[in-house]
């Protein structure tokens, strides 16, 4: 047959030879590509008589013309392929080319394909328990799976001596094994198909196999394919899954229903909610915490009661506290009280925020819970509400265990402006913990109690932020024994604390704020930027009174005296002061209009660290020497600095020197300590 090379099978399509197609699709070994050009050429044919050859080509061995004989079978469009296109999707190869061959179909096959897999899910649950009676036998089965022959013999001679029926029951249990593998890869496949196909009908038949409990890996790839195509469904049927028997039915089918907003019926969440699977329930419960309808806070209060999972309170917590309804309110005090709720802290904000003086007397039983989140918060809420009832609970939480919660309560007392808690302040500046004392520090200073001037006056000798705090209350106390302290508070401490200092010297009317607000805009061992603004800004209110005092101290390495300056409002003159100014700012043309007077200062920045600055003063010492109008004394200093002035730049790095030391790699006698650093000349033209 075919001696004379392969079959023409362009040729035997023109003459609509479907029989000798037929041959060349089964018969011809040679060469598989043109098998598969005979199957597709039977498909687009279309003749019925090709069904018998494609059915057949599908078990090939070649996984081309298995695809070309399904898809020549989809061009058929005869429903006596569905059955032989299923048994390829438990097959290697054709098993995609088969799903597509089977969507093709449409709805029209999805009965049979239905049948075909209830049967095969069938034979897989009868192969399935054959597996489980013999699971003995397991191990020498797993044995022959990898032995070689040699070993194969010896096992199965072995195997004949144990008994007449061990050859036929681990035969049996090999066949089994193999029907429920194969048949469990069509009910895949077969999912696939009906995703594919959708449709209400197909979804049905997906949920029917999600709804099985005999398997949970088939129920599993169900899902699956029902997860893929359920934002299609039509509403009845999302809604009809809500019930379904199957829990992760009702958790899809709840999942797209939170897609359609306004088109669900309250009731369907409200009933999930007595759900017996509890994610179902805590879908439930996220969708009605965003909603909130009226009718759903009264079942969201009875989960949150009753339910034994702790993520479901949790979340029916959650869900309840997003809003602020009155009637929900006796349903929070009570739950306040539940220690198995681990979010009792939020009931406590939630209560101070929408209870009013209702929360009042919760608010201070829950000081005593046995969480100390809870009683922080407790503490921090009863401050918010004003209750004077709160003051001697809040006093005795001041001895609490934890230091979180006596820092909360000496919040909440500085807010009830009771005396009484001045005495309990005092003792709490004591305390071994910081943050615990800095509160007591900054509630006496809103208490406004003249008790509390001595206690605070220690305080400033305590860590910084308790001392900078305590600046702060003095100042508001407004008590004239506190002058001297924040005095010598000034000189010991510095740093920050200089910047609440000053502060509080000027709200105590003390005119030695003034000469301490300026020596803070100084360098020295206790600077701080920080101290430096708040004075620029605290001298800034007094205006031009304070101008001489800030010229005094008026020097080229002083940027926040100039700020302060300005604050003042000061009009830069034309003498020494306005040229330190100036040239503070870099304002070079305006030190060149000042002229003689700018000469020494700018002769002093030929030393500077800055590159660019010593050259700008460099240049103007340049320009006012050719200008011709400066003295002869004025004349001879900047000839005296010519050399350096005209000496070319060179940069050097990675060496540190000092006043005229000059080291070999080095030409410039002028330098600063600087372990990488560029001086040695500045190379500024200058002719006499």
């Amino acid at each position: 047959m075919y001696l004379f090379g392969p079959p023409d099978i362009a040729r035997m399509q023109r003459k609509v030879d479907v029989r000798g197609l037929g041959k060349a699709l089964l018969k011809y070994r040679k060469d598989p590509a043109v098998r598969a050009a005979a199957a597709t050429a039977l498909g687009e044919l279309g003749d019925a008589e090709a069904l018998v050859p494609l059915t057949a080509a599908l078990q090939d061995a070649d996984v081309g013309v298995c695809s070309a004989a399904a898809g020549a079978l989809a061009a058929l469009g005869d429903l006596r392929a569905v059955d032989p296109l299923l048994e390829s999707l438990g097959r290697d190869g054709s098993s995609k080319a088969a799903e597509d061959a089977l969507v093709s179909f449409g709805e029209g096959g999805l009965m049979l394909i239905f049948q075909r897999m209830k049967s095969a899910y069938q034979a897989a649950g009868e192969a399935r328990q054959i597996v489980k009676q013999l699971k003995e036998l397991k191990p020498v089965v797993d044995r022959l799976s990898w032995a070689g022959k040699k070993d194969t013999a010896q096992i199965w001679a072995a195997v004949a001596k144990s008994g007449a029926g061990a050859a036929d029951a681990i035969r049996a249990y090999q066949q089994a094994v193999s029907v429920e593998e194969l048949t469990l890869r069509l009910l895949r496949g077969g999912f696939r198909v009906l995703q594919g196909v959708g449709g209400v009908i197909a979804a049905r038949m997906l949920i029917a196999f999600a709804e099985s409990s005999d398997f949970s890996d088939v129920q599993k790839d169900a899902l699956k394919s029902v997860e893929a195509v359920r934002g299609f469904w039509p509403l009845e049927l999302l809604l009809e899954c809500t019930t379904s028997k199957a829990a992760p039915v009702r958790r899809q089918a709840l999942k797209a229903l939170k897609d359609r907003p306004g088109q669900v019926p309250t009731g369907v969440y409200v009933r999930a909610l007595s759900d017996d699977d509890d994610d179902v329930r805590l879908i439930a419960i996220g969708v009605l915490g965003e909603t909130r309808p009226g009718s759903a806070l009264e079942p969201l209060t009875a989960v949150l009661k009753t339910a034994n999972a702790k993520a479901v309170r949790e979340a029916a917590l959650s869900a309840l506290l997003r809003g602020g309804e009155p009637e929900l309110i006796p349903s929070m005090i009570e739950c306040l009280a539940d220690p198995a709720l681990a979010e009792r802290s939020r009931i406590v904000a939630w209560l101070a925020e929408n209870a009013g003086t209702r929360a009042s007397a919760p608010l201070i039983g829950a000081l005593g819970d046995k969480a100390s989140a809870v009683r922080k918060a407790a503490a921090t809420a009863l401050g918010r509400l004003s209750d004077p009832q709160a003051v001697q609970p809040l006093i005795r939480a001041l001895e609490d265990e934890i230091p979180d919660v006596r820092e909360a309560a000496a919040r909440a007392l500085g807010g009830l402006s009771d005396p009484a808690a001045v005495q309990p302040l005092i003792r709490a500046l004591d305390d071994k913990h910081l943050d615990v004392r800095l509160a007591a520090v900054r509630a006496l200073g809103e208490l406004m109690d003249q008790r509390g001037v001595e206690p605070l006056i220690g305080a400033l000798g305590d860590s910084h932020r308790v001392a900078y705090a305590a600046a702060q209350a003095l100042g508001e106390l407004n008590d004239p024994r506190a002058v001297p302290p924040l005095i010598g508070a000034f000189d010991s401490q510095g740093g920050g604390l200089r910047a609440a200092i000053v502060s509080a010297l000027f709200a105590l009317g003390d005119p030695r704020a003034i000469p301490l607000s300026i020596a803070a805009l100084c360098p020295g061992d206790h600077f701080n930027a920080d101290g430096a603004k708040c004075a620029v800004s605290l001298l800034g209110k007094l205006g031009p009174a304070v101008t001489d005092g800030l010229l005094a101290e008026l020097q080229l390495d002083r940027p926040y005296v100039v700020q302060a300056l300005d604050e003042v409002g000061w009009k830069p003159d034309q003498g020494t002061h306005g040229a330190i100014y100036r040239a503070s700012r870099e304002e070079w043309a305006e030190c060149a209009r000042i002229g003689g007077p700018a000469v020494p200062v700018l002769t002093a920045l030929l030393s500077s660290d800055k590159t660019s600055t010593r050259k700008a003063a460099a240049e103007v010492l340049v320009d006012l020497y050719n200008q011709g109008t400066l003295s002869d004394t004025q004349k001879q200093a900047i000839l005296a600095a010519r050399p350096q002035i005209t000496a070319p730049h060179v940069s050097v790095k990675g060496h540190a020197d000092s006043g005229a030391l000059r080291y070999s790699d080095c030409p410039s006698d002028h330098h600063t300590d600087h372990a990488t650093h560029e001086d040695a000349g500045i190379g500024v033209e200058f002719r006499v």
